[in-house]
């Protein structure tokens, strides 16, 4: 397996995969009942999806939500 550099958009993509798969057989894992880890992914998961764009927005240094979201001048 070749090395990755740290900040190659492969690396934390797959890296990101791995804690993801490792964080949801852990809820498999605890969960008493199917019910319960239904609510518990769909809890993590709306999370994730609230927390991600803050995260491009001010950690990463992206684009504003005008910039993004405008048509690309050619």
């Amino acid at each position: 397996m070749r090395s990755f550099v740290a900040t190659a958009a492969v690396y934390w993509t797959m890296t990101a995969f791995l804690i993801a798969a490792g964080a949801a057989i852990l809820a498999g894992a605890v969960a008493r009942s199917n019910a319960v880890l239904t609510t518990m992914l769909k809890v993590a998961t709306g999370g994730v999806m609230l927390t991600l764009p803050l995260l491009r927005l001010f950690a990463a240094g992206g684009p504003g939500w005008a910039e993004a979201i405008a048509p690309a001048s050619r």
